[in-house]
């Protein structure tokens, strides 16, 4: 993977496709700079704040996105470090761009994800929301939009703003937001396919459910060297602009030989991809039935747990009734031994007549 630098880091920013690929891809090469964490996120503010169009600047929040949730699984630094460049680049698009309801609508969802997730802290993520309620409580707005060298916003030294434009309507960016609210209808409905009944027929057993475990430990998600291995894929082979720049044969039969390579490498890995992601659901489902079922045999359990307390609870209430009772009894030890001849015999029948 090259070295970094911040000249790379711009152009990178830059020439960013507006693909999951592409932001997997570079979000992937910024996380093996980690330590840059800080810088990243400054140069990332400063490129942003340079972009024209707003569709290509939540390119970079989408970017942002990916990086943060996946740092923040490794116990990274980047959720942290972007805190104030998101806020500023929160402020400048709902300022800058109001009457782009797609790009908003797709932050805003972004920013509820976070908020399910729980990658912010409240405070945090209310700090990210008072822009969006900023726009729709302010409509001034929208006939004044704010500029970067406003009080409120923060300087950059550099940075001129420049008049945004409507984003295409067909922009690659619609199968992002289609994907975030998909996520989100996922969500609305989880708790309904949780509450189906699982039957008999349908449990696995322990063993099962522990083969279908281990069998994702070394999953093609997981693999890092493949996935370094595309990140360290040359601009040619990701970027067609470049094609433009192709002067003689040699050259292009060259760059056809990579893209050949590399779309069979992409291929292979997209392939190991769809069989793990059909792997997953298959023990997504198998975990379900699993946990149902277990649900259900535990509350079985705990009713007949209840029912024994109530018949010991019985017992017990009968045992002290007993020990009652026998305590009213006289103690025959303390009585005279009748055997012993310490007592004067009874008199008989005869005797008390003739008596």
């Amino acid at each position: 993977m090259s070295t970094f630098s911040e000249e790379s880091l711009v152009k990178r920013l830059k020439e960013l496709s507006p693909t999951q690929q592409g932001i997997e891809t570079l979000s992937l090469w910024l996380i093996h700079h980690r330590k840059h964490h800080k810088r990243i996120a400054e140069v990332w503010l400063k490129v942003l704040l340079e972009l024209e169009k707003a569709s290509r600047k939540l390119n970079l929040l989408y970017l942002a996105n990916d990086v943060i949730q996946n740092s923040r699984r490794k116990g990274l630094d980047f959720p942290t470090s972007f805190i104030d460049p998101l806020n500023a680049a929160f402020h400048h698009i709902f300022g800058n761009h109001p009457t782009e309801s797609k790009v908003l609508a797709a932050i805003e969802r972004t920013i509820s994800i976070w908020k399910q997730r729980k990658i912010y802290d409240d405070s945090v993520l209310s700090s990210f929301e008072k822009h969006a309620r900023k726009i729709k409580h302010d409509p001034s707005d929208e006939k004044h939009p704010k500029k970067i060298g406003d009080s409120t916003f923060p300087q950059q030294s550099g940075i001129t703003p420049s008049p945004s434009k409507k984003a295409r309507p067909n922009s690659p960016f619609s199968e992002n937001m289609d994907l975030l609210e998909k996520i989100n209808e996922f969500q609305k409905h989880k708790v309904e396919y949780d509450s189906e009944p699982t039957s008999d027929s349908k449990v696995p057993d322990h063993a099962e459910v522990i083969r279908a475990i281990l069998a994702l430990e070394n999953a093609p998600s997981a693999d890092a060297a493949i996935r370094e291995k595309i990140a360290s894929l040359p601009p040619e082979v990701r970027d067609v602009a470049m094609l433009e720049k192709i002067q003689d044969q040699a050259t292009l039969n060259k760059l056809r030989t990579q893209v050949d390579e590399a779309c069979e490498l992409l291929k292979n890995y997209n392939g190991d991809l769809d069989k793990e992601i059909s792997d997953r659901g298959k023990l997504a489902n198998l975990l379900h039935d699993f946990r149902k079922y277990n649900s259900a045999k535990i509350m079985d359990l705990v009713k007949e747990l209840d029912t024994y307390k109530q018949k010991l609870q019985t017992a017990v209430q009968v045992r002290d009734e007993v020990r009652r009772h026998a305590n009213k009894l006289p103690d025959m030890t303390k009585l005279p031994n009748v055997t012993q001849g310490r007592l004067v015999p009874l008199p008989t029948a005869g005797d008390l007549f003739t008596k």
